[in-house]
């Protein structure tokens, strides 16, 4: 078993989390907890309907992983 023990590598993980969550609320799935979307507009600070905010999130994770393998 693999665990993730770089801190970006930690708020990346979460922010991949967070982006199939929202793919669930706007696909119709509710939770009983705060929503992803609410999640990501008040912590990470974006703005928009849930599909800007969808795009914005997985321009921002496709950016992370072309830096992350330049690194590499």
């Amino acid at each position: 078993m693999a665990a993730i023990s770089d801190p970006n590598k930690i708020a990346l993980f979460r922010l991949c989390t967070l982006r199939t969550a929202l793919r669930l609320e706007i696909n119709g799935m509710r939770s009983s907890g705060r929503s992803a979307y609410a999640t990501l507009k008040t912590e990470y600070g974006y703005r928009g309907n849930r599909a800007a905010v969808l795009a914005a999130v997985m321009a921002d994770i496709a950016q992370a992983f072309t830096t992350m393998e330049n690194q590499a």
